[in-house]
């Protein structure tokens, strides 16, 4: 996949969003075996997922809320997003789509944070951007 950086380090596999190039893809869109679901401020899935470039950071544009579906069930995801304008929260749904834990992003806009997620069986991922200003730059799990 032309951008796609995976590591296999140990027991952690991530997915680097920043090495694509900006483009619109199809939503859903499935890379590997990640597939991300946008959506815009009605909750009616965007028409594209968009990679973009946003100052110095390139990610997938979370929209007002992205579903984040995984590769396999995971018991700690670690999510790497940048926002600029209000800070996004990530939530983690096991399998029946039952929420077992839940992150905010606490650092200024323009500065990238990783937030750690962990519960038994991880799935899902969805992460809520109330002002659409959020980029989703990498995702791990193990």
């Amino acid at each position: 996949f032309e951008g796609l950086i995976v590591c296999a380090c140990g027991k952690t596999e991530c997915l680097d969003l920043t090495g694509f190039p900006a483009m619109a893809h199809a939503n859903p869109w499935t890379v590997g075996a990640v597939t991300f679901l946008v959506h815009d401020f009605s909750g009616t899935p965007t028409p594209t997922a968009d990679v973009v470039t946003w100052g110095a950071f390139t990610g997938l544009n979370a929209g007002f809320e992205t579903r984040i579906s995984l590769a396999s069930p995971s018991d700690d995801v670690d999510i790497t997003l940048v926002h600029f304008a209000s800070p996004a929260t990530v939530s983690a749904l096991d399998g029946s789509g039952v929420v077992v834990d839940t992150q905010a992003m606490s650092v200024a806009g323009g500065i990238a944070e990783t937030l750690h997620l962990s519960g038994g069986g991880i799935e899902a991922l969805t992460v809520t951007a109330p002002q659409n200003e959020t980029l989703i730059l990498e995702i791990c799990t193990s």
